[in-house]
């Protein structure tokens, strides 16, 4: 089934494969609640959530979301109810984990002068705005506020000039 197309995936850390089966298996369990709204829910948050999940999801957490991932599935085959939707808090709570650590990772984007950048290191115009300037970690760059600890997921990241 899905769940073990997606450990086999993991396994491998190969990120085409990994995000295929995930995306399969999301489909499944979609389709097997035959709710509309997860349904457009679900679509939507793919439509956002692919092109970050893609970047910052390290290979080397493949395995324990898989798991995660097969746990539901699990309790869902075997018709617990109450069990599954503890595993897809236990899910929630190692994603939410998982895009802390890689928002704290990532450098803040924030105006001012932007530094020049050789044509070979430039980023596509779909990844950064013109207007924008890349802010390390530190907050190292003019204009730049340092990056807060407080961070939460879901809200808005701005840099303060």
């Amino acid at each position: 089934m899905g769940a073990r197309a997606l450990i086999e995936a993991a396994a491998e850390r190969s990120r085409d494969s990994y995000f295929q089966a995930k995306r399969k298996l999301h489909e499944v369990e979609v389709r097997a609640a035959h709710n509309h709204v997860l349904s457009q829910t679900m679509s939507n948050l793919h439509a956002q959530s692919r092109r970050f999940w893609f970047t910052y999801e390290p290979t080397e957490s493949f395995l324990e979301a898989a798991e995660h991932h097969g746990a539901i599935v699990d309790r869902i085959v075997n018709r617990d109810a109450e069990a599954a939707v503890a595993a897809v808090e236990s899910l929630f709570a190692f994603l939410e984990r998982l895009t802390k650590r890689a928002l704290d990772r990532r450098p803040l984007f924030c105006s001012g002068p932007r530094p020049a950048r050789p044509a070979s290191r430039a980023l596509p115009s779909l990844v950064r705005r013109p207007e924008m300037n890349h802010c390390l970690p530190d907050g190292s760059r003019p204009g730049c506020a340092s990056r807060s600890s407080k961070l939460s997921v879901g809200k808005p990241r701005t840099a303060m000039a």
